[in-house]
């Protein structure tokens, strides 16, 4: 009896120990996704900053806005 005792606590050590590990990879690959996320968005922005003026930006907004509400550009 206490050899399955010792078996079984040693079977749940390993359990909680692969959990652990999982739960710490699994941090990493948010932390590292957050991160990649983080730059993108902001090479995104920096490129918008640096190539399209906001006014010209606001006008091209504005337009597709105008657009969609009367259905969308049409054939001639």
């Amino acid at each position: 009896m206490a050899q399955v005792k010792s078996q079984v606590r040693s079977a749940k050590s390993q359990v909680d120990s692969a959990i652990s590990d999982a739960q710490a990879s699994g941090r990493e690959a948010v932390d590292a996704f957050r991160d990649v996320a983080d730059t993108f968005g902001d090479a995104v922005e920096d490129s918008l900053k640096k190539s399209v003026p906001m006014p010209r930006l606001a006008m091209v907004a504005g337009s597709a806005s105008c657009s969609a509400r009367r259905g969308g550009a049409r054939p001639p």
